[in-house]
């Protein structure tokens, strides 16, 4: 069965959203999940009874879908900056490679270079939501919506062109929520 398309904007970039009740638990024995559109985010219920894919815990819980990337980066803070590598990037946030040491507090602002010839991608403010050594995952809190435009093109087209190659299945529908 095909992946369920968003209702609203009539792509195929939804996930399903995270199960938060015994409801959506018992729905879902039944073919309902409810799901989450990635581009405008639209949230709806559809059935949809199709193959399943195993998804770790961290999967689960996600709200937006990764894609991996190697992208260059500027993370700013009061008093600094940094450059770093971004590894993955969703909608709401990213996985940082850094060397730099940097506040436990934020926020920060990000600059995402996606292509040599395009302006990089401005995220006005974020919070890190996980430090471990030489890497951060941030969670985007403010952009102004013409970026947060430019990121969904570039997160869906990314995860398009992943799952048309046959990529990590992390792209494109059938993904961890």
């Amino acid at each position: 069965m095909e992946w369920p398309r968003c209702p609203r904007c009539r792509r195929d970039f939804a996930l399903r959203s995270p199960v938060r009740s015994s409801l959506q638990r018992v729905a879902r024995t039944v073919g309902l999940h409810r799901f989450h559109c990635q581009f405008c985010d639209h949230r709806f219920t559809a059935f949809f009874v199709g193959e399943e894919r195993a998804e770790t815990e961290e999967e689960k819980r996600r709200e937006y879908e990764r894609v991996p990337t190697s992208l260059a980066a500027t993370v700013a803070w009061a008093g600094g900056q940094g450059e770093g590598i971004v590894t993955d990037l969703s909608i709401a946030g990213c996985s940082l490679r850094i060397a730099s040491r940097i506040p436990a507090e934020g926020p920060f602002r990000l600059q995402v270079r996606i292509a040599v010839a395009v302006p990089p991608i401005a995220v006005d403010a974020a919070e890190v939501v996980y430090a471990g050594p030489e890497r951060l995952g941030l969670q985007f809190l403010g952009m102004r919506e013409e970026e947060r435009d430019r990121l969904r093109q570039y997160v869906h087209g990314t995860a398009r062109a992943l799952k048309a190659a046959g990529g990590p299945q992390a792209a494109g529908g059938g993904s961890g929520a």
